[in-house]
């Protein structure tokens, strides 16, 4: 789930910053600025009732921005509160929780939160095979 939610902000980011490369993994050699890099932080599950579970990721959308201008990280910032409230997933959408950014040696750092609610299905003992013998009394 957590790969599908990372994919989903991938693509919400590609739809509303056009020409923008989204690195959603961890790059070895050097980024190419202005870029989006998007890190998982913090996954959680907990147990609720019965075969339900919560499962919370927090998510790190760093922006690298091409020139050291503080207003565009701000700008991009603000951008991002209407761009990650809702991303769209294969069976729905999820709605993000707890947004909020800061700026870090020139970096803008957008933290963002999606709640999913998981039902873990027990496997079902099924029935082995049964023998019947049948006769009628004459």
């Amino acid at each position: 789930m957590i790969i599908t939610i990372l994919e989903g902000v991938a693509r919400r980011l590609k739809e509303d910053f056009p020409g923008m490369r989204v690195y959603d993994s961890e790059v070895r050699q050097g980024l190419e600025p202005p870029c989006f890099l998007v890190a998982v932080l913090e996954p959680s599950r907990a147990r609720l009732v019965g075969q339900w579970w919560r499962q919370e990721q927090m998510f790190d959308v760093q922006y690298f921005p091409k020139t050291e201008d503080t207003n565009e990280l701000y700008a991009t910032g603000g951008r991002l509160f209407d761009t990650l409230e809702t991303i769209a997933l294969p069976d729905g959408a999820l709605r993000g929780t707890g947004m909020r950014f800061e700026t870090v040696d020139g970096v803008l750092h957008f933290f963002v939160k999606y709640t999913v609610f998981l039902r873990r299905r027990e496997p079902k003992e099924h029935m082995e095979i049964l023998h019947v013998k049948e006769h009628v009394k004459e």
